[in-house]
């Protein structure tokens, strides 16, 4: 008895040792997830597969951030009507455009790329068309069956060639954000299903998730674990989604270059057939984009900004801008719109310098 008893309390030290390492002295070795549920967001779209629920405001539950789609299903304020009397550019991408329900904050480069053309007096509406998480192509193919809709006169897209598209939609399912492959309702009564088994359960993992070595065991789980149930359960627990998006790569597709750039240049003459201006553009230094428009005379705008800063105050480090960091971008962007005259001279500010 007395053996048991020591064993058990060699047992316990050994626990209470390797929780007070994992979370002092080497928390980067367990799952730094954040449990998160988010309320529902999406909806399917035909033809981005997905969209921000119309009129939806949303409060972060864990920064108390609040974002706002407008009626069309962007992130951020509504459009403003279409007016001779003002230039509207239209700003495509992904999350770095339209920014991330995920952030403690919601502040963008094209809300930035705003408040400077409003400080300097300039006639010119920025609208936000970015989709969070949205691929190449449907992107693109959103410009003719959204964006036009809108009545820009200067679309710019964010730059991704060869193009890439895969079939996945987002949903909501009981407060989780779920991903599917589009149409395929298999996959879909699976992930719903894990759900609802995991809902049974969730008092106990989220007991197991307050201790590091849970996170741990999860972490190595998530790597080497062959269950992928229990993979399932464990990426709910730490991140309130769930889905087929750590398989992406398999059912995602790309599109020939020779393809994309010449849907590219079709697209680009029927919008100058409609006094539309086109052009693509990259923040970041992106030398073979540079070599690929260059060489196909694509329109394209390349900033070369530097994304990477070591105290990471402008950006961080494979995630999105800081608050500093979408101000400059914001900059870099006013700065080329007028030094190549995008903008047309009526809608520009009669009596000051656009350079200050």
């Amino acid at each position: 008895m007395k053996k048991a008893c020591m064993v058990l309390l060699g047992i316990v030290a050994l626990l209470f040792m390797g929780e007070i390492t994992l979370r002092y002295i080497c928390p980067k070795l367990v799952y730094s997830g954040d449990f998160l549920i988010r309320p529902p967001l999406f909806v399917p779209d035909s033809v981005v597969n997905y969209m921000f629920i119309p009129n939806l405001d949303y409060v972060h539950p864990e920064t108390g951030a609040n974002y706002r789609t407008n009626k069309h299903g962007y992130l951020g304020p509504e459009f403003p009507e279409k007016s001779d009397s003002r230039f509207r550019i239209a700003i495509l991408g992904d999350s770095w455009v339209s920014g991330n329900t995920t952030d403690e904050y919601y502040t963008v480069f094209c809300n930035e790329l705003q408040n400077i053309l409003n400080q300097k007096r300039f006639k010119v509406d920025i609208l936000n068309c970015g989709i969070e998480g949205q691929n190449e192509y449907c992107s693109f193919k959103s410009i003719k069956y959204k964006v036009l809709g809108f009545e820009p006169d200067l679309i710019l897209y964010q730059y991704a060639l060869p193009f890439g598209t895969h079939p996945f939609t987002r949903d909501n399912y009981k407060g989780y954000l779920i991903y599917y492959e589009l149409g395929n309702d298999s996959i879909y009564n699976s992930i719903t299903q894990v759900i609802d088994n995991y809902i049974k359960i969730k008092p106990a993992m989220k007991l197991i998730y307050k201790s590091y070595i849970g996170k741990a065991i999860f972490k190595l789980h998530l790597k080497y674990g062959i269950s992928s149930k229990i993979n399932y359960y464990i990426r709910l627990t730490t991140s309130g989604s769930i889905g087929r998006f750590d398989k992406l790569e398999e059912l995602q597709k790309e599109i020939p270059l020779d393809s994309s750039i010449t849907m590219v240049k079709k697209l680009r003459d029927e919008l100058n057939d409609m006094g539309i201006r086109f052009s693509m553009y990259v923040i970041s230094e992106n030398e073979d984009a540079f070599s690929i428009a260059k060489e196909n005379k694509l329109p394209f705008i390349n900033m070369g900004l530097s994304l990477i800063k070591e105290d990471g105050d402008i950006f961080k480090y494979g995630s999105h801008p800081t608050k500093q960091g979408n101000e400059k971008i914001a900059q870099k962007f006013f700065e080329i719109l007028t030094k190549y005259n995008f903008i047309p001279e009526k809608f520009q500010p009669n009596n000051l310098d656009i350079c200050n």
